[in-house]
């Protein structure tokens, strides 16, 4: 046993005498360094300290690592002390409440050096006040990121401590067993106490034992020098719960002393423990099967862990396999290739009576017995030198013999040479491997080869079983068992099970001898074996999906994967290697739901056979399919093949000329073919009924969606027109697969396996996925996507924005659709123009559309604007409404296999930033001619984008504002201006009367209806001007409209014309002298008003109702120097104010009563 802490403190005294007495006599000054080496080794190096205030609440007070030298010292002999830290005075009193407590200031030393599982464990301490208990051995402690479990937590770790004058206490996780009754398991929740009689606590060095072993616990004391078990023959036990854990000491009590910590393993000798006991009265008699029993009632085991069967229920008869047989079945595992040895000594050597087996079967928690059906095969010695074999094995070419089942239902045999009399140990091997099954049985230092002749062997009957000992003899002794799986060298073929079928049209496929069919050689070719089949290849089956099947099932099941191979038909462009996935063993492609599989044949055909669903959601069962591959030849040679189930989709490809090329493709579906909830995975398979077929470089990656959701919410309707949205399982309806989303398929109701393209089906069977994310608090976004069409319906996909509600986007607040048909026709639908009515709009088409390749879509939302991009090029932009504010973006489909992919949103720079509005102040009023401007935020109702200042939405229900409602006014704070040049242009808004107003003279938040608010300049949608506001007198507004003027041949020269209010004019205004000029796009016309008396000048502005009114390049040159109170303003010169007569003869009408206007 291991002594950590302490020796004896008269050894420490002697060697520091003779230190003193050397250094006397010499004279010399040692560094006190030299003293340390004497010392003993730290011991608190050994150990990791925790803390916890609140053992019993460690949910808020965990058992935290804390500094070892803030709560325990180590003195020179090895003590180890507990300091007072954390101590409080309750706990360091004589406060009874506190003795014994194993909750409160608990500092603990875990025991670093390993985790034990049983051992023994001692230590003597030493408690510093009379009747107060505070020193605590434990076990079973766990250390998870730096912190410790404590003994009032479920399977935690458990404490052991005396307290008061002579008791015991416990607490922690354990099974009790009391008056011979064993009760349930306790966690932390009872603190068990007890007392020992004779014992005295006091303040002495006392001692405690734990001793775990073999499930049991026993707790010990020291009185005087004799160990007092706790609890006396009461045990405690431990379950399976129990994995060993640190043992560790603990106190909450300052200057609590432990010395001579003792630890020792207990290795695990308990062979018996390796075995479940069954017995039987009579093999025949009871339905071939042994109940469970106690095996220590019918085996010993001695501490050199031989096993002997009792005398309970055991027989006198000779070789007797039926009678009284105890069972011990070897429960580590199950064997099927293996190799054993075993000893064995018959108590009567020439009665026999030692069975040692194989293949045992437990169901039930009952033995199947030898008597059965492939229920296990055992050996036994007996008379002088006789074998008899009972069970199940083949011999020769009987691939199954039940002996039960037969005349000789035990097969004896002699062994030439042996002699088993002697009473002396012996040891029976048996081997099964490769189909064979071999016995020997060693005696006297010699081997002897049992039923060499019978050639023993196994089939494809044979699955393995538990290895067993038996024997109904009492006195017989086992020892020794050595059991050796045996693997062989890995063939491919190892990861198949071979099935054979004569017709699988006619009988159902069963299991057979691999052997029989296939081969494999060390390069991992796999070939077919002939049995079968004729060595003519003119008479072989060219891709006849029926006769002579042999296959090979995958041992392992798959749903989603890719598998990867090499093939070669022998007869060349003959076929007869097929390939398949969802196999069941012991079915067919002919079965419902049992597999698909593909072959080539041919020059260039290939024929599919088996389930699958195909084009517009139509399931095929049993069904045979031919396609023919362009530019294909297949020949005798290696062909490459690929077959990916993924995800909804079956892709079966193969390279032709170094590129792969997809089976039943076509022109209008990116693939045809693929799986509905039918399909819950099966086996991958090879099948061949063709001599010869060889098949290489199989490679399967099992394909696993992530299936991460988490980024969005699901939802279905069975017709967006008029069904509600409800939320679903997105699994139902999608996959997931590394951030792509995938359509899956559904069965259709009324429409399966019809024509379905009805007119309104671009809205049924609607599944939807809601885009989560912080985008929603902000008006400016990007979203990225790329989009593949589906291959079912009319292959429609819908990318929303602005879904307010949980509502389709035929409804209000479920927001707008953009997508583009297989045509690249480019469509829209939704809420984008109102609210209360749903419209659908188009752009220009996408030429040269790809329809089965991934499009790039992009949507941005910026500066009150949606803008629709698809593969880099705008082809739409709306107003971003009002009632958008805040709405999600979702994907919908109720076409299979749409994907979207590359999923991103991001959030844009926000049209409050202050730079952006540097120079503006922003005001509003809903009604004008009611409610006065009031001050808002910046970029509240307007937007700047590139330089270019924008009306934002209107307010919801205000579709016509006339030139009063939902008024925006946008100042230019900078300075007021009186007489000014403003150059800018603009662009009339799309709602209500579509105008852009510009105006002057303002007061800061006055609007041009009432006093103070300044003159306005407008061009209507159809080309007239406008100076509007107040024009006359200050309060009163007046509109001043340009209309036509006509010269004599009646062309309107005043009137814009042609004037397209979608493009961008170019307006300049001159206020100066008393008068405001305006003229637009360069056009001859000057637009004049004589300015009003009160005019004193005022701020510039931009104020509309009208959505998407744009301004921009606003360029303001200030004319104040220019008209300056001095200046005596424009003195006309002579040719100023003189007829012009050389100038009137020139023109074609010379009326001097016609007007013309001097351009100046």
């Amino acid at each position: 046993m291991e002594n950590i802490l302490g020796g004896t403190e008269m050894k420490r005294k002697i060697i520091s005498i003779m230190l003193s007495i050397a250094i006397v006599i010499t004279g010399i000054q040692l560094p006190v360094i030299k003293k340390a080496v004497l010392a003993k080794e730290n011991v608190l190096n050994k150990f990791d300290a925790y803390y916890t205030a609140h053992s019993d609440n460690v949910k808020d007070y965990p058992a935290k690592k804390v500094i070892k030298s803030d709560y325990w010292e180590e003195d020179g002999a090895g003590v180890i002390t507990r300091t007072a830290k954390d101590t409080t005075t309750e706990t360091n009193s004589q406060n009874p409440n506190y003795d014994g407590n194993p909750y409160p200031d608990m500092a603990m030393l875990y025991y670093n050096i390993k985790q034990y599982k049983d051992f023994t464990v001692e230590v003597e301490y030493k408690n510093p006040n009379k009747g107060r208990g505070a020193a605590w051995l434990g076990f079973g402690g766990k250390v998870t990121d730096d912190t410790a479990n404590t003994w009032c937590t479920e399977n935690g770790a458990t404490i052991f401590g005396t307290s008061g004058e002579k008791t015991v206490k416990l607490i922690g996780t354990y099974i009790p067993w009391q008056k011979s009754n064993k009760g349930a398991k306790t966690d932390g929740s009872t603190l068990w106490d007890t007392d020992i009689s004779g014992a005295d606590w006091g303040t002495e060095w006392n001692a405690v034992k734990i001793i775990v072993k073999d499930g049991v616990i026993n707790f010990y004391t020291k009185v005087g020098s004799e160990w007092k078990a706790a609890w006396g023959d009461d045990k405690f036990y431990y379950g399976d719960w129990y994995k060993g854990g640190y043992i560790f000491l603990a106190s909450n009590n300052a200057g609590t002393k432990f010395r001579n910590f003792k630890i020792e393993e207990i290795k695990d000798t308990n062979i018996l423990k390796n075995f479940n006991g069954y017995y039987t009265e009579d093999t025949k008699g009871n339905s071939s099967v042994a109940d469970v029993v106690s095996k220590e009632k019918y085996w010993t085991e001695d501490e050199n862990g031989i096993l002997t069967r009792t005398s309970k229920n055991t027989t006198a008869n000779v070789g007797d396999a039926y009678k009284n047989m105890a069972y011990l079945f070897y429960n580590v595992k199950e064997y099927e290739e293996f190799s054993l040895e075993v000893d064995y000594k018959n108590a009567d050597p020439k009665k026999g009576g030692a069975w040692v087996g194989f293949d045992g079967k437990i169901e039930d928690d009952v033995a199947k017995t030898w008597f059965g059906d492939g229920q296990g095969t055992m050996i036994a010695a007996n008379g002088k030198n006789e074998v008899n074999l009972v069970g199940t094995f083949g011999n020769g070419d009987k691939p199954k013999i039940t002996t039960y089942n037969t005349t000789k239902r035990v097969w004896k045999t002699e062994v030439e040479g042996a002699d088993w009399t002697k009473a002396e140990w012996k040891t029976i091997k048996i081997e099964v491997k490769k189909g064979k099954i071999n016995f020997q049985i060693k005696n006297n230092g010699k081997w002897y080869t049992v039923y060499e002749k019978e050639k023993l062997l196994y089939d494809t009957w044979y699955d393995g079983g538990y290895i067993f000992l038996a024997s109904n003899h009492a006195g017989t002794q086992f020892r020794n068992l050595k059991v050796k799986q045996i693997k062989r060298k890995n063939s491919i073929l190892d990861d198949f099970e071979p099935y054979y079928t004569a017709g699988c049209d006619k009988q159902k496929p069963k299991a057979t001898r691999m052997s029989y069919y296939w081969k494999a050689d060390k390069n991992g070719v796999i070939t077919r074996k002939g049995m079968d089949l004729t060595d003519n290849l003119k008479e072989c089956n060219d891709g006849n999906p029926y006769p002579n099947m042999a296959i090979l099932y995958s041992k392992k099941i798959y749903k989603d994967f890719t598998m990867n191979l090499e093939y070669k038909n022998p007869a060349g462009d003959r076929g007869g290697a097929w390939i398949g996935f969802d196999g069941e063993k012991g079915k067919t492609w002919t079965d419902k739901n049992s597999g698909t599989m593909w072959c080539t044949c041919g020059t260039n055909g290939i024929k599919m056979a088996g389930t699958f669903t195909a084009y517009n959601g139509v399931k095929w069962d049993s069904a045979l399919w031919d396609y023919w591959l362009d530019k294909a030849d297949f020949n005798a040679r290696w062909i490459k093949a690929k077959l990916v189930v993924k995800n909804g989709e079956i892709k079966y490809y193969i390279k032709i000329k170094g590129k792969w090329k997809l089976t039943w493709d076509t022109a209008d579906y990116a693939n045809p073919l693929y799986y509905t909830d039918w399909y819950d995975g099966g086996r991958i398979f090879l099948a061949a009924n063709e001599l010869g077929v060889q098949y290489r470089n199989i490679k399967i990656k099992e394909e696993k969606s992530t299936n991460d959701f988490s980024r969005f919410n699901s939802y279905y309707s069975e017709c967006v027109e008029n069904q509600p949205l409800v939320k679903v399982d997105p699994g139902k309806y999608w996959y997931e697969d590394k951030g792509v989303l995938i359509r899956k398929n559904e069965e259709l109701g009324e429409f399966q396996g019809k024509e379905w393209n009805l007119s309104n089906y671009q809205q049924n069977k609607m599944a939807y996925m809601f885009l989560n994310g912080n985008y929603v608090y902000s008006d400016n976004w990007q979203l990225d996507v790329d989009v593949t069409l589906g291959n079912s319906a009319w292959k429609r996909f819908y990318i929303g924005y602005g879904a307010t509600d949980t509502v389709t986007w035929r409804k209000p607040n479920g927001g707008t659709v953009f997508w583009t048909d297989d045509n690249g026709g480019v469509c829209m639908e939704g809420n984008y123009a109102s609210n209360e009515q749903i419209y659908g709009d188009t752009a220009e088409s996408i030429k040269n559309f790809e329809k089965n390749k991934a499009h790039h879509y992009r949507i941005v939302a910026k500066a009150g604007v949606v803008h629709l991009y698809i593969d880099g090029i705008q082809v739409k932009e709306y107003v971003q409404q009002k009632y958008q504010k805040g709405g999600r973006v979702f994907f919908a489909s109720n076409s299979v296999n749409t994907t979207f992919s590359n999923i991103s949103i991001k959030t844009l720079e926000s049209d409050f930033s202050q730079s952006s509005w540097s120079g503006y102040k922003e005001y509003y009023s809903s009604d004008i001619t009611k409610n006065a401007l009031t001050k808002v935020q910046e970029g509240t109702n307007w937007a700047i984008e590139d330089g270019v200042i924008r009306r934002k939405a209107q307010e919801p229900g205000m579709d016509d504002c006339r030139n009063y409602l939902d008024m925006a006014y946008l100042y230019l704070n900078d300075k007021k201006y009186t007489n000014f040049k403003l150059e800018l242009d603009y662009k009339n808004g799309n709602s209500g009367w579509h105008r852009a107003p510009i105006g002057f003279g303002a007061k800061m938040g006055r609007h041009f209806m009432e006093e103070g608010g300044g003159i306005t300049a407008l061009v209507q949608p159809d080309g007239y001007v406008h100076f509007d506001g107040n024009n006359q007198s200050d309060g009163a507004f007046e509109e001043h409209v340009f209309w036509p003027v006509y010269d004599e041949k009646g062309n309107d020269v005043s009137t814009l014309k042609p004037y397209d209010e979608t493009k961008w004019h170019h307006m300049v205004m001159e206020v100066a002298d008393g008068y405001v000029t305006v003229t637009v796009d360069g056009f001859k016309y000057v637009y004049e008003m004589a300015l009003p008396s009160y005019y004193n000048g005022g701020y510039i502005y931009l104020a509309a109702n009208s959505v998407w009114a744009e301004y921009k390049n606003i360029k303001i040159e200030d004319y104040s120097e220019m008209y300056n109170s001095d200046d005596k303003g424009w003195i006309p010169k002579r040719e100023d104010i003189e007829y012009d007569f050389e100038y009137r003869e020139k023109e074609e009408n010379n009326s001097i009563w016609s007007w013309i206007y001097k351009e100046l």
